[in-house]
């Protein structure tokens, strides 16, 4: 039994509103189909075109011009995006959002669903529209992302895996403290470490250093929150490694949650964690908006489609 299991236990009966903009590929429709007939969630099916369009029990079909609200809601994003491109037309705006994963953004916006899941195809990856139409949290100042990673009873969470290039210091504060709150939301204790080459100094360099003062700036905080670095991966995982390198850290050793310093290095851990030790990778799901969006990635299969929409559905609930 691995963590999603669990996560699919909770959200049983959830009445959580997840829009799926990806309506015509057919790992979506088979995935909702599993996830409407085990009340995992209330999918919403969004289609370009009314041919397009098919019925699954349990989940709501519609095309992108079904909703009678649509132009305002276009013209409400095109005052937005004027604010940024004085010179940008309403023409140029609605050419942009009449695509579906861009409706489904403004679904989310505008309340009429609480999530979206998108991006098994190239044509429909959610960043855009999740940045400008849906927004960071005004107490955040980025948006981050992270994965689920799970295999038998051992469970993490990796970020920054798909967002963030190269945080600052003060950034990667943010992302730790980010999903350190996503991991209380799902029910884990969070022990979050701060990798980096370098334990507690025994490195030196500027990447060194900038996990070093985003430590600094976490604890300057006054967290409560079990957050140590920096530390080598070995010293975050492995107990007798801790015992040598870390011996008086709360963390290390008992690292669930683990924080990369780059996108170069969280991207490569995370594939490597799941094609060479065999963990499940659900996400990546993106955290610090002002809702929760995950962005498939092209491989997805059907099963993590369906486990990702419960990640959603327990975080919307928590």
């Amino acid at each position: 039994m691995v963590f999603s299991d669990e996560v699919i236990r909770k959200v049983k009966g959830s009445d959580v509103r997840i829009v799926f903009p990806e309506a015509f590929e057919p790992r979506i429709k088979r995935a909702v189909e599993i996830i409407a007939s085990k009340h995992i969630a209330r999918p919403i099916l969004l289609f370009k075109r009314d041919e397009e369009k098919y019925k699954v029990k349990g989940a709501e079909s519609f095309t992108i011009t079904d909703f009678t609200s649509l132009d305002d809601w276009i013209y409400d994003y095109y005052q937005e995006r004027k604010k940024k491109y004085p010179n940008i037309s309403i023409e140029e705006v609605k050419k942009q959002v009449m695509e579906p994963h861009y409706i489904g953004a403004l679904l989310v916006k505008h309340r009429i669903a609480d999530a979206m899941i998108s991006g098994v195809t190239q044509e429909y990856k959610p960043f855009l529209p999740a940045f400008r139409v849906i927004g960071v949290k005004p107490s955040y100042s980025l948006a981050s992302s992270f994965f689920l990673m799970e295999k038998d009873n051992k469970e993490f969470l990796f970020a920054d895996c798909a967002v963030n290039i190269n945080p600052s210091p003060e950034q990667l504060a943010e992302i730790a403290l980010q999903t350190a709150n996503t991991a209380i939301r799902l029910g884990m204790e969070p022990r979050v470490a701060m990798l980096s080459y370098s334990t507690y100094g025994s490195g030196k360099g500027e990447p060194a250093d900038k996990v070093r003062k985003a430590v600094k700036i976490i604890r300057s905080r006054g967290t409560r929150l079990m957050i140590d670095g920096e530390l080598q991966v070995d010293t975050a995982l492995v107990e007798e490694v801790a015992r040598i390198k870390a011996p008086d850290s709360s963390v290390a050793g008992k690292a669930n949650v683990l924080i990369f310093p780059d996108l170069n290095a969280g991207n490569i851990g995370y594939k490597l964690v799941e094609r060479l030790a065999g963990f499940n990778a659900l996400g990546p799901v993106l955290q610090g908006l002002n809702a929760w969006i995950s962005d498939l990635s092209r491989g997805a299969s059907i099963d993590s489609i369906v486990r990702t929409t419960a990640l959603i559905s327990l975080l919307v609930r928590s």
